[in-house]
């Protein structure tokens, strides 16, 4: 017997990569989304957020308000659901996949659902390259490059990223199985249809995309559209403030872009798209 095996990719920036990267990172360096990947085999959603996860996929998607931007055939599997949380549990039992070994950079979702495809399933392909790339085309930009250290010091396999996912209504692989009573509930979807296009800026598309980082005219609008994300006036003031700086003197000091990047990237890019419902 063999199962249906899918990815199911996300944006956790809500488009906000897509439009603002270029002019944060520039052009050369610009990523279309912060993806988190989950494989669906077996009716059942996996995925490594605060340790290995698993979830129905609906039921995943309605609690987190987060719905796959696109979603990907890896084929078919022979493995069986009992062999496959076997490997998930043998991968948190000998430290692989666990809550401290949650790396942000280099041991994230992303690297669990390609070892899941490729160990634990046994198929011919995993993650697209592009996805696992995402991290190292983001360090090797200059801001990517100075804020690295906050971004490890900020390990997020235990809040950030992981926890609002490992806060839904899930089940972890210190549990038993639950029953095998439902098919593949996405096993009839096309990748296309499932594809969300991401709200567009009008103001910010109407510049040729994709934004060049020494267009600095463009600099307030972005300041505008990412301050209307921000819940915290401390935040939306600094920004403003780098904002103007920006725009008027055409360069940020290290310390700067640091706040910058701290501001943008931790309560922005790596929040989820909607808080959980309590």
């Amino acid at each position: 017997m063999s199962y249906e095996v899918q990815l199911a990719v996300y944006d956790l920036s809500h488009g906000m990569a897509r439009q603002l990267s270029a002019q944060f990172l520039g052009p050369q360096y610009a990523i279309d989304i912060i993806p988190h990947t989950a494989v669906v085999v077996f009716g059942r959603e996996y995925y490594f957020g605060g340790g290995i996860q698993h979830e129905d996929p609906h039921v995943f998607r309605r609690t987190m308000k987060i719905h796959p931007i696109q979603v990907l055939s890896l084929g078919r599997t022979s493995v069986s659901r009992e062999e496959f949380e076997s490997w998930c549990r043998s991968c948190t039992e000998n430290g692989s996949y666990t809550v401290a070994s949650y790396d942000l950079l280099n041991r994230n979702c992303n690297s669990f659902s390609h070892d899941a495809a490729l160990h634990g399933l046994k198929l011919q392909q995993g993650v697209p390259q592009w996805i696992l790339d995402v991290p190292r085309t983001f360090l090797s930009s200059p801001m990517g490059q100075m804020i690295r250290p906050m971004l490890e010091n900020m390990q997020l396999g235990a809040s950030g990223i992981g926890a609002p996912f490992a806060n839904a209504a899930n089940n972890s692989f210190s549990a038993p199985p639950a029953p095998q009573t439902a098919a593949n509930p996405w096993a009839n979807m096309k990748a296309e249809e499932t594809t969300k296009k991401p709200e567009g800026t009008p103001t910010l598309d109407s510049f040729c995309r994709p934004l060049i980082s020494s267009e600095f005219k463009t600099v307030p609008l972005c300041v505008k559209k990412i301050s209307a994300l921000l819940e915290d006036e401390v935040d939306q003031d600094a920004l403003k403030r780098l904002g103007e700086t920006l725009a008027n003197t055409q360069k940020l000091d290290s310390q700067e872009v640091e706040q910058a990047g701290g501001i943008i990237f931790s309560k922005i890019f790596l929040q989820p798209a909607a808080k959980p419902a309590v």
